[in-house]
């Protein structure tokens, strides 16, 4: 799956590809750091930050605290 993942282009599609493969229950409890995460999708922080913000803003992810879930 991780090999997958990193094949996918955009972050918001890492993203998304990560909360429907590792997710449990419609939601995704981040048990590292952002950055931590980040290193695992193969992006910056920065670019993880925007790709939140981004699926966010689309009305596609909600966040709350460590808990992400898909809309």
């Amino acid at each position: 799956l991780q090999n997958e993942r990193l094949s996918l282009k955009r972050v918001q599609d890492r993203i998304i590809h990560l909360l429907q493969t590792e997710g449990k229950n419609g939601g995704y409890e981040l048990s590292t750091s952002l950055k931590q995460l980040a290193r695992e999708l193969g992006v910056t922080h920065e670019a993880l930050y925007r790709g939140i913000a981004t699926l966010e803003a689309n009305g596609k992810l909600i966040r709350d605290d460590r808990l992400f879930r898909l809309t």
